[in-house]
Order: structure tokens, then C-alpha cells, then sequence
């Protein structure tokens, strides 16, 4: 799958614009944020509701523009503190932790995911993104 570097722009940038308030919403990092949570905090039904409404604006599934999103930010500002290790003890996390979390999530190291840029990181969110949309390959967070 090929994607320009103008496609990816255009795809993370619909996703900003389309559901600020639930990208508002992830930025507290919360890794036991649910569907059903975001979906009270956004006046809306339930998971499955906020499921619906992605889709019908052609978004990633709750889980994995979740996990894709945090993945940003967590790259972003472990880089800020100067380690992962440093970021999650000064949020009181086990490092262990958000090491799995990333390897999960990127299916990659920690090392390699902090050698990517922000143009780097987010074309591989969108080519996870794009890839669910047309169905190919397993879902993340597909158990």
C-alpha cells in the first residue's frame, strides 16, 4: 500500500478536524479510557454508538485510533522528559508498562518507534488506519 506523504497530511489532519472533542479526550493519556467513557463525555449512547459514528465519518475504529493516537503522544512526550522511563515515572507509571504498550500498539521497539519523526510516526498511524478501513489484516486491539 502507497500513500503520499500529502495523503497521510490529509488523513491525520480529517481526523483532528472531525473529532476534536474525543482527540481532547485521549491527551490525558487515561489507558483505561473505554469507548463507553468517551462515548458518556461526548453525549453519546454508548461504545457501540461511538463506533457507529466513526464509521459512518470513515474514522479507525474506537480502540485503534485510540492506541494510535497515544502512541503519538506518548512519543512525543517521553522525547519531552528525555526517556520513556523518565516520562512514565513522572506519571507514576511502571515503564515495563508503556514499553508494552508501544510494542503492542507499533509492533515495534520502543527504540525504534523514538527514532521516528512526527511525519514518520503518523504515516504509519495512517497506514494501520487506512489498511482497517479496507479491511485488510487484523484489527489492533482485535483479541
Amino acid at each position: 500500500m502507497s500513500i503520499s506523504d500529502a495523503e497521510v497530511e490529509a488523513v491525520w489532519a480529517y481526523v483532528h478536524r472531525t473529532c476534536p472533542k474525543l482527540l481532547e479526550l485521549f491527551e490525558s493519556l487515561d489507558l483505561r479510557l473505554s469507548a463507553d467513557r468517551c462515548a458518556a463525555a461526548l453525549h453519546l449512547r454508548s461504545g457501540a454508538t461511538l463506533e457507529r459514528w466513526l464509521q459512518e465519518r470513515r474514522l479507525p475504529r474506537y480502540r485503534n485510533l485510540r492506541n494510535w493516537y497515544y502512541l503519538s503522544l506518548i512519543r512525543v512526550r517521553a522525547e519531552s522528559k528525555g526517556s520513556l522511563a523518565a516520562f512514565a515515572k513522572d506519571r507514576g507509571d511502571n515503564a515495563s508498562v508503556l514499553y508494552r504498550i508501544v510494542e503492542r500498539i507499533g509492533g515495534v521497539s520502543w527504540t525504534s518507534i523514538a527514532q521516528l519523526n512526527d511525519a514518520q510516526l503518523r504515516r504509519r498511524c495512517v497506514e494501520v488506519w487506512v489498511a482497517e478501513r479496507q479491511g485488510l489484516g487484523k484489527r489492533d486491539g482485535d483479541d
